[in-house]
């Protein structure tokens, strides 16, 4: 599920953008969670962590504008996505101070929005989400998240952190694998791989992560292996 907070102080603009996002996510089968902010103060104080911040620029009864309470943002992360919307056009030029991700006039147009969109889950499929299609739907997987994938014959289950159960999604692993960072994602047999973060001890012929969950080294791995855990741990 993506986080997504719309931060505007005009209703009829937050109600726009909530429609704008739900046709997106209708034609993609996304699952989203949205939280409205009218006054970009409570955006700063909240504790969430959000996927994409939707920002108005100006806030008619607040001492600071959306450009402020962007840079208050960076100060905490620098990588959160950033849409500014605006009636105002050279209100684009001051965006760039805070490395915002896109710039939308207002009146909202659904697709130049849903282009906006399309950009943005191709940006986390890059880099810290995998986005999955299981029976029903299409599902975004923090990488973070991931405690190892199995095979499944020409399918492949996701083991997420804080999950009892398995996601099984279309594909072989495989296809996955090319998708994983290299440098945090270990394929230690022909049927696993396994997130580095998650792993609590090994020997010269298995891996053991912190859920309990053992897995054998396939023959030969073991060099490669230590290698690039070793390097992962200390870098």
């Amino acid at each position: 599920m993506l986080r997504i907070a719309i931060c505007d102080d005009d209703k009829c603009c937050r109600e726009m953008i909530k429609e704008a996002l739900l046709r997106f996510t209708n034609k993609r089968d996304i699952e989203i969670k949205t939280d409205e902010y009218p006054e970009g103060s409570k955006l700063i104080s909240s504790a969430i962590k959000y996927d994409l911040i939707i920002m108005d620029y100006m806030f008619e009864d607040e001492d600071e504008d959306g450009i402020e309470y962007s840079r208050r943002i960076r100060e905490y992360s620098e990588t959160v996505p950033i849409v500014f919307c605006s009636s105002y056009s050279e209100a684009v030029f001051k965006t760039f101070e805070v490395n915002a991700f896109r710039f939308l006039k207002k009146p909202i147009n659904y697709e130049e929005f849903g282009e906006m969109m399309d950009a943005f889950v191709k940006r986390i499929q890059m880099k810290e989400y995998l986005i999955v299609k299981s029976d029903k739907e299409w599902i975004p997987i923090r990488l973070d998240d991931i405690v190892y994938l199995e095979a499944k014959g020409k399918r492949t289950a996701f083991y997420i952190k804080g999950q009892k159960d398995m996601v099984e999604c279309f594909g072989v692993m495989a296809s996955y694998e090319d998708k994983l960072p290299g440098d945090r994602f270990f394929r230690c047999q022909k049927s696993f791989i396994v997130n580095l973060d998650y792993i609590s001890s090994y020997t010269f012929s298995d891996i053991t992560l912190n859920n309990s969950t053992a897995i054998r080294l396939g023959r030969g791995k073991y060099v490669e292996f230590l290698t690039l855990y070793e390097k992962h741990i200390f870098n």
